[in-house]
């Protein structure tokens, strides 16, 4: 799961499994499994940075890492 903060700056914790699009319309806007969206206060880059990171963890960005490099 990854912190996030809706624009009335309630904390909330997003699991990234439900997140299909990130985009900036011009507010962070994120579109879920189910076609729910969440409008939040972070910018799209430390969005895909806080999904980067938690993919880190689990290994799954260096696996996709090194499968886009050969």
């Amino acid at each position: 799961m990854i912190p996030l903060t809706r624009l009335d700056g309630q904390p909330f914790y997003l699991q990234l499994v439900h997140i299909v699009t990130v985009e900036e319309l011009p507010d962070t806007t994120i579109t879920l499994v189910g076609n729910r969206k969440l409008v939040v206060r972070e910018s799209l880059h430390e969005v895909n940075e806080a999904i980067e990171a938690k993919l880190m963890m689990y290994g799954v960005a260096a696996a996709s890492k090194q499968e886009e490099d050969v």
